[in-house]
């Protein structure tokens, strides 16, 4: 049976040659960009709390619509209403409207 050997490289690649601990840049939550005084991180990029409560907005209606959409599927299955099933994914369509 041949001998086989393996090698298994850790490369960093973050562009953060200062760093003391090579795991510091990897466990910073903005892309491995340390922060600066201003709150934002050195590329200048910096979401405003009015853009913040847009995206908290997007996520939260793409949530409900999934919720609202898995309620009115299941109502034909469980009652056997079929009619009642389609009024409310006609509500659903109007509401999302």
């Amino acid at each position: 049976m041949a001998d086989v050997t393996y090698v298994i490289r850790i490369r960093d690649e973050t562009g953060d040659k200062n760093s003391q601990n090579g795991q510091a840049s990897a466990n910073n939550k903005n892309g491995g960009v340390a922060p600066t005084s201003s709150g934002e991180n050195a590329s200048g990029f910096s979401l405003s709390n009015k853009t913040k409560a847009k995206l908290g907005y997007v996520a939260v209606r793409k949530i409900g619509h999934r919720v609202a959409t898995t309620i009115v599927s299941r109502v034909g299955t469980k009652t056997g209403n079929t009619t009642r099933q389609e009024q409310m994914q006609f509500a659903l369509s109007s509401a999302e409207r």
